[in-house]
């Protein structure tokens, strides 16, 4: 009986031993199993990775064609623009006197042109520069004081109170009638208003009041008087 008993025991243990190893056997199987799918899953990472950045090179280089190609076409039109002669104007020769006189200047009013022109572009400085220009080759031409006055309103823009007030003061100074006058005066006011000189600024405005009444500048100058001095009669 105790055989018996001892062989069931034997038995039950050699089951268990068993069911154990097969446990650990497919525990093993499993762990495995994962590993080959991680490793499955690394290998095809690393070549989707391969694939990527073969694909960027490849766009790269493709971007990198056009630049290439139109520089090679901007260095072959620079060439071609150095290669040409440069054309110049003829020079008008007075042979009784040995003078030559060239015709490349511009004349006043094409001078002055190109000042509107480039104020409304605005491109101030190329405009200031053209009016600099024009007062000192054309000083006497009846467009000077609308010269003065652009050249004023140029360094208005920049903040240069100072400098502008000398612009429209040179450009009241001129002889000829300049339609820009009324306006002249209500700026002339308004920067003496805001610096402080008052007294210099009623008189501008004044002389607004008595000449130009009935203009648009004058009853601005009124309202911008207000802020600065009594309000005006």
């Amino acid at each position: 009986m105790k055989d018996k008993q001892l062989i069931s025991i034997f038995l039950m243990l050699a089951a268990f031993s068993s069911a154990l190893a097969q446990t650990e056997s497919v525990n093993l199987l499993s762990t495995q199993a994962l590993q080959e799918k991680v490793r499955q899953l690394e290998e095809k990472t690393s070549s989707l990775l391969a694939r990527i950045d073969q694909l960027e090179r490849l766009d790269l280089s493709s971007a990198a064609l056009p630049l290439k190609q139109t520089s090679g076409m901007l260095k072959k039109q620079a060439t071609k623009a150095t290669d040409k002669k440069p054309v110049f104007l003829k020079n008008n020769t007075n042979k009784s006197d040995g003078i030559t006189q060239k015709s490349t200047q511009l004349t006043a009013a094409e001078s002055y042109q190109q000042l509107i022109k480039l104020i409304e572009q605005k491109e101030y400085n190329k405009a200031e520069k053209i009016g600099l220009d024009f007062s000192r080759s054309f000083e006497s031409d009846k467009q000077i004081g609308a010269v003065f006055f652009w050249l004023g309103e140029i360094k208005m823009l920049f903040g240069d109170l100072g400098s502008a007030k000398l612009y429209y003061q040179k450009a009241l100074n001129q002889p000829e009638k300049n339609e820009r006058t009324p306006e002249v005066l209500l700026k002339m006011s308004v920067i003496c208003y805001q610096t402080g000189e008052l007294e210099e600024g009623d008189r501008y405005f004044e002389r607004l009041k008595s000449q130009f009444s009935e203009s648009t500048a004058y009853h601005m100058a009124k309202a911008q008087r207000s802020k600065y001095r009594l309000p005006s009669k």
